[in-house]
């Protein structure tokens, strides 16, 4: 009887040894799956851009991946966030981000860099340089320059080609800054918002609007800029204080992906921003419905990876 009980004891251990493997090798090929369908490792060769709307919470971040392999990392979120996500996106052990841009500094945009200049080594920070004293930017600006990072200061509309494998090499996709028109260097601005660097991503014939948290959109209206594009990155996360109804024409995007966290005290985003993009047409992406978005681009069209 002991010796029955001992091999059916052997005989459930190995069972038991066996369960845990097979479920390792499934979470193993569940990840990735996951980095197959969403990671950018895919388009390292393939002449694709690729663009990943972050899930940071209530913040933005968004990471680009330009055609040449270029890491492009677009405001931080606020918290660590986007470092996490970052290691789900990058290739294995890429710890390059070729450039950084800071939309405005704002704690939602700003923070998280605090995070990821600590496991990340960036080689070069685009921003406008406006004035303001929370903690979260100071500590950016003394870590940028503790690191000794350069950094460019965006003080007119202009064309900036983002960069291939390394900081010194250039793309085929670019951005066209359209604000801010002039410096900002040092200047104390009411609404900060209005101080975010606006940049319409073009890559062969496609194209993407980046707002950050500009509020005065109907400007760019004004001033008679084309800003259709195929994908629209929803300023300031659907709030009602952006989005006026004319931008949002005058973009008329096929895709309209909202950056917000869950259950936010804000009330973002607002209706009355999903009811006019809605009537636009626009199929409405949300970072808290909808988790990271990811869309890529093979020149002639953007598509989004589910």
């Amino acid at each position: 009887m002991n010796n029955f009980f001992k091999l059916n004891w052997k005989r459930i251990i190995i069972v038991v040894v066996c369960l845990i493997s097979i479920s390792i090798v499934y979470s193993f090929e569940e990840n990735n799956y996951d980095r197959a369908t969403k990671s950018l490792v895919l388009g390292s060769n393939d002449n694709k851009l690729e663009v990943v709307v972050m899930d940071v919470g209530q913040g933005d971040s968004i990471l680009i991946r330009t055609p040449e392999g270029g890491d492009v990392l677009i405001d931080s979120g606020p918290d660590a966030s986007a470092d996490k996500k970052l290691g789900k996106f990058l290739p294995y052990g890429d710890r390059d981000i070729e450039l950084a841009l800071l939309t405005h500094p704002h704690s939602d945009h700003v923070a998280g860099f605090n995070e990821i200049m600590k496991n990340y080594n960036i080689k070069k920070i685009m921003m406008t340089g406006v004035l303001q004293t929370t903690s979260d930017y100071l500590n950016f600006l003394n870590t940028v320059k503790d690191q000794k990072i350069p950094v460019d200061f965006v003080t007119s509309t202009e064309t900036v080609y983002l960069p291939g494998k390394d900081a010194n090499s250039t793309s085929s996709a670019y951005l066209e800054i359209m604000t801010p028109e002039s410096s900002l260097i040092g200047q104390r601005i009411e609404n900060l918002n209005n101080s975010s660097i606006v940049a319409k991503l073009i890559y062969g014939s496609t194209t993407m609007m980046l707002t950050g948290d500009m509020e005065q959109e109907e400007k760019l209206v004004e001033r008679g800029l084309d800003l259709k594009s195929d994908v629209l990155k929803v300023g300031h996360h659907g709030s009602v204080n952006a989005n006026d109804i004319k931008f949002l024409t005058a973009v008329n995007p096929k895709y309209a992906a909202i950056s917000v966290g869950k259950n936010n005290s804000f009330g973002h985003p607002h209706f009355r921003t999903i009811h006019d993009l809605d009537k636009l047409g626009a199929q409405i992406l949300r970072t808290d419905l909808d988790g990271d978005i990811v869309f890529v681009s093979d020149g002639k069209s953007f598509d989004l990876v589910k």
